[in-house]
């Protein structure tokens, strides 16, 4: 029987990536940072940061862009947001459109993970230049999340590579009686299943960004304008290995494709009144991920 190779299973890929990922972190020492946390409040329908969503921004230290950014989430100016995100999203497509030349994973000077208390909601997160603004989004049940909990965990290579810091935008879903009954009802040790870990897979991150091209990103982006049948791209294993390329196309290609619907449930699932935080959450992810693709946001 052949031997199965990463070029036959998507699966392959994402483990042998996390296991060459989980070696990189282990030659580095760790440094741990608060992170900044804050709630936007709006009534109206803003796609920038979704209801029941988490929005983290990474950045290097004393960012303009993250000031700016924290200052119009205190004033709840939506279209100071929206403009930070236009603007970022735009210079993030052309750095990733350039030629570059792949690196290995340890080649990256500096990774960062973000936790809630005990669990690791992303990975792999990086600047691809000093001032690049990285982000990554989190789907929010609406439930308890302590603030002091979000912690930031860098791994630098002999303290090499810009030290960053994390700004968490947080905003809650409306929530029906019966979803505030079953929070309530949620030990507040649990908060863990308030929120999901972000809408994108490691072995995508590393590979995608590190390893890619310009040859990788028009390939990409071509998939993710035209589609295959029932709306799933064309190159599927392509896509799914190069996700985080292009956040708004990738949220596109992913919520159109009903293999994607299926990994992460349906929205329109009616609630049980026997339902815990973590079967709200579900349900937020998905509403997410319908919503981000109606409305083709990326983050």
């Amino acid at each position: 029987m052949a031997r199965r190779t990463t070029a036959d299973s998507p699966d392959l890929v994402l483990a042998e990536t996390l296991e060459a990922y989980e070696r990189v972190l282990e030659s580095r020492t760790p440094s741990v940072s608060p992170v900044r946390v804050l709630n936007l409040r709006a009534e109206d329908d803003f796609d920038a940061v979704a209801a029941g969503s988490v929005v983290a921004y990474f950045a290097r230290k004393g960012s303009a862009v993250l000031a700016a950014l924290a200052a119009a989430v205190e004033q709840g100016d939506l279209a100071a947001i929206e403009k930070i995100h236009e603007r970022q999203e735009k210079a993030a497509l052309g750095r990733k459109e350039r030629d570059s030349k792949p690196r290995s994973l340890d080649a990256v000077p500096r990774y960062a993970e973000l936790r809630y208390g005990g669990k690791t909601i992303s990975r792999a997160v990086y600047l691809t230049t000093p001032a690049a603004v990285e982000a990554r989004t989190y789907a929010y049940n609406g439930g308890k999340l302590d603030s002091k909990q979000f912690k930031a965990v860098q791994y630098a290579r002999g303290g090499k590579g810009v030290e960053l810091e994390v700004l968490v935008v947080k905003r809650a879903p409306k929530l029906s009686r019966l979803e505030k009954e079953i929070l309530a009802k949620a030990p507040a040790a649990e908060s863990e299943a308030n929120i999901s870990a972000d809408m994108a897979f490691l072995g995508k991150i590393v590979r995608a960004i590190v390893e890619g091209g310009k040859r990788l990103v028009k390939a990409v982006t071509k998939l993710g304008r035209t589609g295959g049948p029932g709306g799933c791209p064309r190159n599927f294993k392509a896509v799914m290995t190069m996700q985080t390329i292009l956040p708004r196309v990738m949220l596109v290609t992913e919520g159109a494709c009903k293999k994607m619907a299926d990994w992460h449930g349906d929205s329109s699932s009616p609630i049980s009144k026997n339902a815990s935080a973590s079967d709200l959450l579900t349900l937020r992810r998905a509403e997410l991920i319908k919503n981000l693709t109606d409305g083709g946001q990326g983050s």
